[in-house]
């Protein structure tokens, strides 16, 4: 089989000319051509070739709460947007500077005039990359850190 890609990724599937840099996403997507789904939900019957799917799932399924709120304890969401807007308006949050923080995390006492670095925030708590190179398995929590990537490593 010709393999046009191979030459641009580190693994190439023999089946069809899918490619990538991660052995993890290439394994996962063979599974796919044979419809085989080797990681089960240990809370139902969900099964996936992909583990970020199963983490997917079983935060959307069977978590509670993703997000809360430690300063008030009152608040839990899976909505990172309504988290945010609760930590404009938890009156328990400490704000030192009504007008420097606006906004303020509900794990610790960092604090922002403006949403995004919140979010950001937020998921660096979460250990959560939002955000996804289109080109490799590159992944990042800031917007300026992907423009970077995709400069320096895609030209």
């Amino acid at each position: 089989m010709d393999r046009p890609h191979s030459y641009k990724f580190k693994y190439v599937c023999n089946i069809c000319d899918h490619g990538t840099y991660d052995q993890r996403i290439i394994k996962a997507h063979i599974f796919k051509h044979f419809g085989e789904k080797p990681l089960k939900c240990p809370h139902c019957s969900y099964a996936s070739s992909y583990r970020s799917h199963l983490i997917a799932h079983v935060r959307s399924k069977h978590l509670k709460h993703i997000y809360s709120c430690t300063h008030c304890t009152a608040f839990g969401t899976h909505d990172i947007d309504s988290l945010v807007e609760h930590c404009r308006t938890c009156p328990y949050m400490k704000r030192p500077h009504e007008y420097k923080f606006k906004y303020v995390c509900p794990l610790c006492d960092y604090g922002t005039y403006d949403a995004r670095p919140l979010k950001a925030h937020i998921f660096k708590h979460a250990g959560a990359k939002p955000l996804k190179c289109s080109l490799c398995p590159f992944a990042t929590t800031y917007q300026s850190s992907l423009v970077s990537h995709m400069r320096t490593k895609h030209g």
